[in-house]
């Protein structure tokens, strides 16, 4: 509990998700109280920020972090396709980063996404996807993706148990999924507004935004926090749907 117009919370554990609830009040009225959601971060040797706005796959948008000062990269985060990724990666304030290839092999630890930073594919063309997998948590603060109900190709494979999407920016993307076995069973927790819209540009896809495209025993589970929204945006050829406890639009055996 505290007063004023700024707080400082020491002893917090990096990378771990944190939620404060805000109120005010005048005299003896309380107003309703506001959700947010933050995840400290400590920088480790290896992790990835951007030195200015490029493309994905270019080295010379990247430093990386040697343990004591951040350096230019000699490559993009994990290029070397180390699974899983061990790499947070952070897109800095006034910096906009092209993801102009999928980088399903070249898995991340954490997406922080800063106030003012932008990721997307810049690419609207129908179903050509290009994926980002991440095994921790993405923070996005700033924006992901085109904006609200507008398409582009950036998407997502969710591995982490659990992979929390929260912060108070800007995310729409064109699908979420799991798609690895590293770990069998992932969580994701939607902790801020998510939309996510598909357009396959076929009448007959099924159009699926979110879902496991892993057959067999493994489990995808979805929590959406209260206060937070998911929405399925419809497109060409897609109706927004999501596959919850069964086929999942995309393959013949169950997926769950």
């Amino acid at each position: 509990n505290s007063a004023g117009t700024s707080v400082t919370i020491s002893g917090l554990t990096a990378n771990t998700v944190y939620f404060f609830e805000l109120f005010t009040r005048k005299g003896s009225l309380w107003s309703d109280g506001i959700i947010v959601s933050t995840i400290p971060f400590n920088p480790q040797t290896g992790d990835f920020q951007t030195a200015g706005s490029g493309n994905y796959s270019s080295t010379s948008t990247w430093q990386m972090y040697d343990g004591a000062s951040w350096l230019p990269a000699s490559e993009y985060p994990n290029q070397s396709g180390l699974t899983p990724g061990t790499a947070t990666v952070t897109i800095r304030t006034g910096h906009t980063v092209v993801l102009d290839a999928s980088r399903s092999n070249n898995p991340i630890r954490n997406l922080i996404v800063q106030n003012g930073a932008k990721i997307w594919a810049q690419d609207s063309t129908y179903n050509q996807h290009r994926y980002l997998t991440v095994y921790g948590n993405i923070t996005c603060n700033g924006t992901i993706g085109r904006g609200t109900n507008l398409y582009d190709n950036i998407s997502f494979n969710i591995e982490g148990n659990p992979s929390t999407i929260s912060g108070a920016g800007s995310f729409n993307a064109s699908r979420i999924r799991k798609n690895f076995t590293a770990n069998s069973n992932s969580e994701g927790i939607i902790a801020m507004n998510v939309g996510l819209k598909f357009a396959s540009g076929v009448g007959t896809s099924s159009g699926t935004c979110l879902y496991n495209n892993v057959s067999g025993t493994s489990r995808f589970n979805l929590t959406v926090n209260e206060n937070s929204n998911l929405s399925l945006y419809t497109s060409i050829g897609s109706s927004g749907n999501l596959s919850i406890d069964g086929i999942d639009g995309e393959g013949s055996t169950d997926r769950h």
